[in-house]
């Protein structure tokens, strides 16, 4: 190359494996016979088939191998092998994968892609660009207009519509209520659109790690929250001591006031908590921040303090604070305790959660049918080799508080 760039007569031939052509070198096209098309080198770390001056390094692995043989081969198949494979300068699958999930991209960031439209709820208005481009990138290009609605009611009666460009793909948080039954549900049942449970979220109600509090009931939680509730000393099993500050000249007891967070009423954990009825404590004793790692914060350093955040946005390690369960009633009438989690949300049994359902209308484009299945987590690989569809589809859910429910066990 570097001989080319100086020599306007010359002529030459070399090993490429995507590295950077000088302005001054021009490559020639190639054909495989006089009678053929010349095809033109790929500029790109990409596995050109049709290129007559190149050839496929092929790997095979006998059915009846034995497992050292299967581990070796997949460890050259992977991000490790295809690294030693790229210094002896062959494009490996890896590299074909990502340049034409780049290329993918490109298209997409540029406004072009198949189009699939979609509308559900405003808290999953952030959500859909980064799973699009997540499609995008191991499958096609594709653009998701997104209609965000404040209820179910508007996007329902748009999504069983007939109009042109009507919602293919349409979330709700939980399922259709009442209201939007009343309107549409005799378009809606015939419809008959696919269902799949996508994902949920949860409001977890959090102490500090000195409260020995294990569970509250719902109504006691509404009437902390709302400020009902003023002080600890009323709620049974804190193990709080009183501050020892007194009123001068007495030595009366004085209230364990409650300190209360939350995270801000725009938050998705906030709707969830507040499920149409919005806390308000009193004389503002509520502090809303910002978001979960906040309250979390301000949780773990005031042992008088309560709050609400986000469940799949609180580390698994680490805190100087604990969830609460929730009393809620049981068999007979005994009650039982109900802590956030993938199960409890998926049974309906936690009480401050959300169930994010998906439809799919069966008119929808094959794109879109593809696009839900992604979602719903049907496809467990990609066009790129080292990617699992249904880990990128769960990183992404969680980013935004949700968790992969899956199937019942």
């Amino acid at each position: 190359l570097e001989r080319l760039r100086t020599d306007r007569n010359g002529i030459g031939f070399f090993l490429y494996s995507g590295q950077e052509i000088p302005p001054q070198v021009k490559l020639l096209a190639v054909a495989k016979s006089p009678d053929s098309e010349p095809v033109a080198l790929e500029i790109a770390p990409v596995i050109q088939k049709d290129y007559p001056l190149s050839e496929l390094l092929v790997l095979y692995l006998r059915p009846d191998a034995s497992p050292e043989s299967k581990a070796f081969c997949e460890f050259a198949m992977s991000p490790a092998g295809a690294a030693i494979a790229r210094s002896h300068g062959v494009t490996t699958a890896l590299e074909d994968a990502e340049a034409a999930a780049e290329k993918r991209l490109a298209l997409a960031r540029a406004g072009q892609g198949i189009p699939v439209h979609a509308a559900g709820p405003k808290t999953l208005r952030l959500l859909m660009p980064e799973v699009a481009l997540e499609y995008v990138r191991a499958h096609e290009a594709i653009q998701v207009p997104y209609a965000a609605s404040e209820s179910d009611i508007a996007a329902i009666g748009s999504f069983v519509s007939d109009r042109a460009n009507r919602p293919e793909i349409l979330f709700l948080a939980g399922k259709p209520s009442d209201r939007a039954l009343e309107q549409h549900g005799q378009r809606w049942k015939e419809v008959n659109a696919a269902e799949h449970l996508l994902a949920g979220r949860a409001t977890a109600i959090i102490v500090n790690a000195a409260n020995k509090l294990d569970a509250l009931s719902r109504d006691q939680v509404e009437a902390i929250f709302s400020g009902e509730t003023e002080d600890w000393a009323v709620v049974e099993g804190t193990s709080l001591v009183p501050p020892e500050r007194r009123p001068p000249g007495t030595k009366a007891t004085i209230a364990i006031p409650i300190q209360r967070y939350g995270v801000r009423q725009t938050d998705p954990a906030a709707i969830v908590f507040q499920q149409g009825r919005p806390p308000r404590a009193k004389n503002g004793r509520l502090t809303q921040l910002p978001d979960t790692s906040a309250v979390l914060a301000a949780v773990g350093t005031d042992p008088y303090a309560i709050g609400f955040a986000d469940f799949a946005s609180i580390p698994e390690a680490g805190q100087t604070v604990k969830i609460l369960g929730i009393a809620v009633a049981g068999e007979g009438a005994k009650p039982i305790t109900v802590r956030p989690s993938a199960a409890t949300i998926r049974d309906e049994s936690y009480p401050f959660a959300e169930r994010l359902h998906l439809y799919v209308h069966p008119d929808a484009s094959e794109t879109a049918k593809a696009f839900g299945g992604f979602l719903a987590g049907m496809t467990a690989g990609a066009s790129q080799p080292d990617v699992d569809d249904r880990q990128v589809v769960e990183r992404a859910l969680r980013a935004h508080g949700l968790l992969r429910l899956g199937k019942p066990p």
